[in-house]
């Protein structure tokens, strides 16, 4: 939805694995479809603790979105982010957060990286 309202701008999204599935390794394999319609992505490591028995891997993640034509870039932790957003993000990207709750200094972290 968000692609074919914005056709022309790049999507930029950021995801953060978390309890909700994207933390274990069972959904490792369906990841990649859902992700690949952004231009960029930027993918952090799991958060939760203990890390499960099949553990998601973000690097893993990022090699088959890059196999799909996404550049895409591994970060060790959710308070790279705002560091990569100021690297990667243009004034005209369209953004899109998938991050966990709570993450609301992260956020604004993220805004301001690409805002200034």
């Amino acid at each position: 939805a968000i692609r074919r309202r914005h056709p022309r701008q790049r999507l930029v999204c950021f995801f953060i694995p978390r309890y909700t599935g994207g933390r274990t390794g069972d959904a490792q394999r369906e990841l990649p479809d859902c992700i690949a319609t952004a231009d960029v992505a930027i993918i952090s490591s799991v958060l939760e603790y203990p890390i499960p028995a099949q553990p998601f891997s973000h690097h893993r993640l990022c090699r088959d979105l890059r196999k799909r034509g996404v550049e895409a870039y591994p970060s060790r932790n959710i308070t790279k982010l705002a560091g990569l957003a100021a690297k990667i993000c243009r004034p005209d990207d369209i953004v899109l957060l998938a991050l966990c709750l709570g993450a609301d200094e992260f956020v604004e972290d993220i805004k301001r990286a690409i805002l200034t």
